[in-house]
């Protein structure tokens, strides 16, 4: 009887893991998610967890939509969603180091910092990843600026071993992003450009270092943070 029922329990908790996975209250999709990672994955575990992710990314780039890109999920849905959907995106990224192809475009896609350890997976994995992100790096919008910072380590790290024309094509999307009516974008722009050792875009870091308009105040001081970074950005491409 003991284990008839214990048998049972454990059905029940595998049923609840694969249907809560997609109900539409989050919270249910993370107490099935977290039920599913205690035990032994399947195949189409990971499958369902990759799919997952693909949803919560949905759910995060319409919280940072709403709001411009100015707020995180944490504050506009909550540290504790944030908290259930980095530990998908984590699960998802192990995916990728143990060798699965299937759900490299879904975490590249996902909510991460490039020099994060979700980062550094898809650096490793850069043969797959780079036209990815040289695709989005190339595309307006709120995911723009972290595929420029990415190109950008993955050139730094691997340029001798990149093809010339994919290169090419890399160099190109970081010179056309410093022309951008984004903020952000021009500065991860000239960030890529400057870590990935790029000089094609020197002229327009110059001119970005005199002549940018972007302000921000601190206090009572009015800084220029595109001049600032174009300016660190010439040293290092001048070395």
């Amino acid at each position: 009887m003991a284990r008839r029922a214990l048998v049972s329990l454990l059905l029940a908790t595998v049923c609840f893991a694969q249907t809560g996975l997609t109900s539409a209250n989050w919270r249910e999709r993370a107490a099935a998610f977290h039920a599913l990672v205690q035990g032994t994955l399947t195949t189409q575990d990971e499958q369902r967890i990759v799919g997952l992710l693909e949803r919560e990314n949905q759910v995060v780039a319409t919280a940072l939509a709403a709001t411009g890109g100015t707020r995180g999920v944490s504050s506009t849905i909550g540290e504790d969603y944030s908290e259930y959907y980095s530990s998908v995106l984590a699960k998802a990224a192990d995916f990728v180091r143990g060798g699965s192809d299937s759900a490299i475009a879904v975490v590249s896609r996902g909510a991460y910092n490039e020099d994060s350890s979700v980062g550094n997976i898809l650096v490793e994995k850069w043969r797959t990843t780079l036209p990815l992100f040289i695709q989005s790096a190339g595309q307006t919008g709120l995911k723009q600026a972290r595929s420029l910072r990415m190109v950008g380590r993955i050139l730094a790290l691997h340029r001798s071993e990149i093809p010339t024309g994919q290169l090419d094509l890399a160099e190109s999307r970081m010179v056309a992003a410093l022309s951008s009516s984004s903020t952000n974008v021009r500065i991860a722009a000239i960030r890529a450009n400057a870590e990935g050792g790029s000089t094609k875009g020197l002229e327009i870091i110059k001119r970005l270092a005199a002549q940018d308009k972007a302000q921000s105040n601190t206090g009572k001081q009015v800084r220029f943070p595109v001049r600032e970074e174009a300016a660190r950005a010439i040293t290092q491409l001048q070395r």
